[in-house]
């Protein structure tokens, strides 16, 4: 009679190398290929145990991914424990798309004790308004506020309001443009940036009042979407799901 092979400590089945990963401090864009390399790692299958500790945030210079599993040899085994927290790049201002938190190129079995979010999407800019006289132009420019940075590495901004310009407008009289009317316009706020795994808000519009002319005002810009909390997603196995905000792809 044949019995199974018993598990040892520090050996998984079929004798694979075992590499335990414990990302013990905050850091950006951690790499399984880099960790693996750092840690004697050099080729043929194996087994990758990843652990993110409580308190320990994994995150993003950039719009690239949190974290990055690499796709390894065949027959290699991936697990990630999650205690902590793995996130996307927060999207630029004026529309800025979040980034992904997790990049998944081989299969791999999660536990997340701890949260997951794609990069919140960066606010629009505000739109800008003029006066614009019947004889006179153009006499005055608001311009849009910046819409806010998405949530990433820390909390999204709100959108800035917008700039404003005032002063005088003419009008034709039939005198030659001699009689002004007062103006005051306002370029919009722009959006807010969006929370975790969300998208950013619009900016608003331009508005304000011209006397003897009219406002010529532009639509604030649209908001950034979210990143997803998985890219690589059907390479996933779930085994605690844990708290996740944004979608998934691939």
């Amino acid at each position: 009679m044949t019995f199974p092979r018993p598990y040892i400590i520090g050996k998984s089945p079929f004798s694979l190398p075992v590499y335990d990963l414990v990302v013990s401090s905050t850091e950006n864009n951690f790499s399984l290929d880099t960790k693996a390399a750092a840690a004697g790692y050099s080729s043929g299958a194996a087994q990758f145990n990843i652990t993110v500790n409580s308190g320990v945030v994994v995150g993003s210079t950039s719009t690239t991914f949190g974290m990055n599993i690499e796709a390894q040899a065949a027959g290699s085994i991936v697990t990630l424990i999650n205690n902590g927290t793995i996130n996307g790049k927060g999207g630029s201002s004026n529309g800025g798309t979040g980034g992904d938190a997790l990049k998944i190129s081989h299969a791999t079995s999660l536990t997340n004790n701890g949260l997951i979010f794609g990069g919140g999407g960066g606010g629009g800019n505000g739109g800008s308004a003029s006066c614009v006289g019947t004889c006179c132009g153009t006499r005055g420019t608001g311009s849009g506020g910046t819409g806010g940075a998405g949530r990433g590495n820390s909390a999204a901004a709100g959108g800035s309001g917008g700039g404003s310009a005032s002063g005088s407008s003419c009008y034709n009289d039939g005198e030659g443009c001699a009689s002004y009317g007062s103006f005051s316009v306002s370029g919009g706020s722009g959006g807010d940036g969006g929370a975790a795994g969300t998208a950013g808000s619009s900016g608003s519009s331009g508005g304000g009042s011209c006397a003897h002319g009219s406002v010529s005002s532009g639509s604030g810009n649209s908001g950034g979407g979210a990143g997803n909390w998985a890219n690589g997603y059907s390479l996933l196995t779930i085994l605690t799901a844990g708290t996740v905000a944004g979608g998934t792809t691939g």
